[in-house]
């Protein structure tokens, strides 16, 4: 065999017993050394999915669509069969004292089968008021679903921009131990030329050193931020997170009305959930004034019994063989007279219940207006206070190039060099967390 042909055959053995990998299947540390990275989106799709929240959201649904099916089951008349079979065989002798003695021999068996309906409803359509409630029932657990994907979805934007503002805060951190050490060596350069004073070394060396203190506590605050999202999505430990597509700069005031509460009841999940529990609560009413109404049953059955007996008295014999079968409707009424009090407390708490959810739904509109209106006024704050922050930071550097020039010059001292890089590092944070408290801003009125 030549090498050529060794070579082909090894690489059709390793294609036929080696699992494929391709890119976006396997690990990419493992092939090229990198950690996985995701975006918002791929955020928000894991977490719906695996989210043990929504899970039981979905359970509530499905408890309320079986609900509804308990509900249309009233509405049906129910079928039973029965069906039964016995079997003796007796042997008595009479009291020979007070009469002749006589022995009776009875071997008897009987089969008996039928069929029965039955059903009850109330005059004033109590069955349908209850279906009617459960139809409800489902829309409201489907409304709150969506509330629970909705605050699932900021929770998880919420802690992806904080591992972005704390990966960014520890940019900035390490950045400034950079400089920081730089200027540490250009002042012990300039210390042995005694162009600086031993005072100007040991300011430096204490502005490193809370430089580097910083740096470790924006670095564990980095690894809590990464945790706390790892909580609401199930993601390796060693991950990275990457902006995607940004989002518009700019929020059109016009598209959500020129009042607050204008589009809340079109938009507002939990508000239409709200809704759907006050007409679920007047049905109520109905409901409970259904047990004020008579009752009417109708039933019918058809039932077939054999009966077989194969005895004798003496020399007699009193053998017989017996079918009856037949069946028969009826219907009633039932009115209860008096029952304490109790169908009329009932109808009472229906009525509080219906009230206690119309002023629910009302108190939600003035809660949900003020959310509208404060997340509105948190875009604006946001975006003007990141449109000065930058401006602040351009100062900020252009300042400490000058400072930073000036020093190597001669013409500054190292108190101005670390006022210049102070104020640089504050700029740099202060712009951080504009830019990302903006973006969560914008999600929140979204």
């Amino acid at each position: 065999m030549t090498l050529k042909r060794f070579i082909l055959l090894a690489n059709m053995v390793i294609l036929l017993f080696v699992p494929r990998l391709s890119w976006s299947q396997a690990d990419p540390e493992k092939i090229i050394g990198i950690k996985e990275v995701y975006t918002l989106n791929d955020l928000y799709g894991m977490a719906l999915k695996q989210s043990e929240t929504i899970q039981i959201a979905r359970e509530e649904l499905l408890i309320a669509e079986k609900d509804k099916s308990r509900a249309l089951s009233v509405l049906m008349p129910r079928f039973t069969a029965f069906g039964g079979y016995s079997i003796s065989d007796m042997e008595q002798t009479t009291d020979p004292d007070f009469l002749v003695g006589e022995t009776y021999d009875l071997k008897t068996d009987s089969l008996s089968w039928g069929v029965r309906f039955d059903q009850s409803f109330t005059l004033n359509g109590k069955e349908i008021s209850a279906l009617n409630i459960s139809k409800d029932h489902i829309s409201r657990r489907e409304q709150d679903l969506n509330t629970v994907r909705e605050n699932l979805l900021l929770d998880v934007a919420t802690a992806y921009y904080n591992v972005l503002r704390a990966q960014k805060g520890w940019e900035i951190a390490k950045a400034s131990v950079q400089r920081l050490e730089k200027h540490k060596e250009s002042v012990n350069a300039r210390l042995k030329v005694s162009d600086v004073t031993l005072t100007d070394m040991y300011r430096a060396e204490s502005e490193l050193s809370d430089a580097r203190a910083k740096l470790i506590e924006d670095k564990n605050r980095f690894i809590l931020s990464k945790s706390a999202l790892r909580t609401l999505v199930n993601i390796p430990p060693d991950f990275k997170v990457m902006e995607g597509p940004e989002m518009d700069a700019f929020i059109s005031e016009a598209s959500y009305g020129d009042e607050p509460e204008q589009g809340s009841e079109s938009n507002r999940s939990e508000l239409r959930s709200a809704e759907l529990y006050r007409q679920a609560a007047e049905r109520g009413v109905r409901l409970a004034k259904g047990d004020l109404w008579p009752v009417l049953s109708i039933e019918g059955q058809y039932a077939k019994t054999n009966d077989t007996n194969d005895g004798t008295m003496s020399d007699q014999s009193l053998e017989y063989d017996q079918d009856v079968s037949g069946f028969f409707l009826g219907a009633r009424l039932t009115f209860t007279l008096f029952d304490g009090g109790l169908r009329n407390a009932q109808v009472k708490q229906a009525y509080a219940r219906e009230r206690q959810a119309r002023l629910a739904v009302e108190d939600l509109k003035k809660k949900i207006g003020l959310e509208i209106q404060e997340a509105r006024l948190h875009v604006e704050t946001q975006k003007s206070r990141l449109v000065s922050l930058k401006d602040k930071l351009v100062f900020a550097q252009r300042n400490f190039n000058a400072v930073s020039e000036q020093f190597r010059l001669g013409f500054s001292n190292s108190v101005d060099m670390m006022d210049a890089n102070t104020l640089l590092v504050a700029s740099e944070r202060e712009v951080s967390d504009a830019e990302y408290g903006y973006k969560l801003a914008v999600l929140k009125l979204r």
